[in-house]
């Protein structure tokens, strides 16, 4: 039997899991620290405080809250940055995560390069993913499979865009062909030759806007 509250699946010789911890598949694994969970963990070290191992060979500590899965050769991360799935890359500025890179030049703080090859440096607040030769992204903004696409204003986003013009403020375009601004709130995805939502987006019970993909209906007039 387990503990109140702990679960053991196909465990073998598991001590006991303290208050809130789970251990599954587990062989000679130390106890995980309040919340975390270890899985097909063999020999691996003691975790500080809030950092869990997992399917770890020879994989130093991840810092705090970080996680390291199947890695090789993969040095220590400064505090909150995680590598995954790593091989000789570089380390990732804080809160950033680089998966499955190639040849990727450190990312300014808080930028995330994912799969990206010869991807130049994005500045503060943004994120390039599978790029290129995309321009720079406005403050808060982010471009992904991107080609030729403008900026987007404050708190915007394009995506997979093919020679999208501006959007307005408070606008979002996404896989987006011929297409006219949405509404504030409101995104429009893989639309073509849509005309602009007139009316304003509706609201949910605590406040917050409700979702609307057709908003460039042409049923949606007021």
């Amino acid at each position: 039997g387990c503990p109140h509250g702990k679960l053991k699946g196909d465990c073998a010789l598991c001590a006991g899991c303290l208050h809130g911890k789970i251990k599954r598949f587990c062989s000679q694994c130390n106890g995980c620290p309040h919340g975390k969970v270890r899985r097909e963990c063999r020999i691996c070290g003691g975790c500080p405080h809030g950092r869990v191992k997992a399917s770890c060979a020879k994989c130093t500590p991840c810092p705090h809250g970080k996680v390291k899965r199947w890695c090789v050769k993969c040095r220590g991360c400064p505090h909150g940055r995680l590598k995954y799935n790593c091989a000789e890359c570089q380390g990732c500025p804080h809160g950033a995560v680089r998966s499955r890179c190639l040849a990727c030049k450190g990312c300014p703080h808080g930028k995330l390069k994912q799969q990206c090859t010869k991807c130049s440096g994005c500045p503060h607040g943004r994120l390039k993913a599978q790029c290129v030769g995309c321009t720079g992204c406005a403050h808060g903004k982010v471009k992904q499979r991107c080609a030729v696409c403008n900026g987007c204003p404050h708190g915007k986003l394009k995506q997979h865009c093919v020679l999208c013009g501006g959007c307005v403020h408070r606008r979002l375009k996404g896989d987006c062909s011929q297409c006219s601004a949405c509404p504030h709130g409101r995104p429009r995805r893989r639309c073509t030759q849509c005309k602009a939502a007139k009316r304003e987006p509706s609201r949910t019970a605590d406040g917050s806007e409700a979702g609307g993909e057709a908003c460039g209906s042409d049923h949606e007039k007021k």
